[in-house]
C-alpha cells in the first residue's frame, strides 16, 4: 500500500492541481480520438467539444482575473478577445491557451503573499461580497468538474468514452 504525500500543499495549490491535471486527461484523452470529435455539432448543453473547452477557458481566465483584483470592466473587455481569440479554433489551439493560462495561476499561486486572504468579488447583477481566495479556487475547480462532466456526456452522445478525472484518481496519480 501506498502512503499519502508528506508535503502539504496549501489547499488553492491543491485544488488547481486537481484541475490542472483533469483538465489534462481531457485533453490527453481528446487527442487520441478522431479529430472531427471535437467539432461535431450536437444538441446539448454546448454544441460541441471544443465550444465546452473555450468556456471552460474562459471562466478559469474571469475567476484568476478577479483574484488579481481587475475590475468587471476590464475583465469583460479582455473576455471579449480571448474568446475572439479561441473561436472556431482547433484542440491544440484551446490546449495551448489552456498552457499559457496555466502558467499564470501557477505564478499568481507561486507568488501572492497570501492565498487565506478575503478578496472583494463584485458582480454587476450579483452584487458584492467578500470571499477567501480559496474558495474562489473551489469555484474553479467546481466549474471545470461541472464542465468536464458535459464533456462525458457529449463524447457518450457521439460514441466515445469519457476520461476518467474523479479527486480520488487524482490523489492516487500524485502519490504513486
Amino acid at each position: 500500500m501506498r502512503k499519502m504525500s508528506t508535503q502539504v500543499k496549501h489547499r488553492a495549490v491543491q485544488l488547481y492541481d486537481y484541475h490542472v491535471w483533469a483538465n489534462n486527461k481531457y485533453f490527453d484523452h481528446l487527442r487520441t480520438l478522431p479529430q472531427e470529435v471535437c467539432d461535431t455539432e450536437i444538441t446539448s448543453v454546448f454544441s460541441t467539444v471544443n465550444q465546452v473547452l473555450v468556456h471552460i477557458a474562459k471562466a478559469d481566465m474571469v475567476l484568476l482575473r478577479r483574484m488579481r483584483g481587475d475590475s468587471h470592466d476590464v475583465i469583460t473587455a479582455q473576455i471579449g478577445e480571448f474568446i475572439h481569440r479561441l473561436e472556431g479554433q482547433n484542440l491544440a489551439a484551446i490546449e495551448a491557451e489552456y498552457g499559457r493560462t496555466n502558467a499564470m495561476y501557477e505564478d499568481f499561486l507561486t507568488n501572492h503573499s497570501d492565498l487565506d486572504q478575503i478578496i472583494t468579488y463584485e458582480h454587476p447583477r450579483l452584487g458584492r461580497i467578500d470571499v477567501p481566495l480559496v474558495e474562489v479556487m473551489q469555484q474553479v475547480c467546481n466549474h471545470g468538474t461541472y464542465h468536464r462532466g458535459n464533456l462525458s456526456a457529449m463524447l457518450h452522445q457521439l460514441g466515445h468514452q469519457g476520461a476518467p478525472t474523479d479527486y480520488l484518481l487524482y490523489l492516487y496519480a500524485m502519490n504513486q
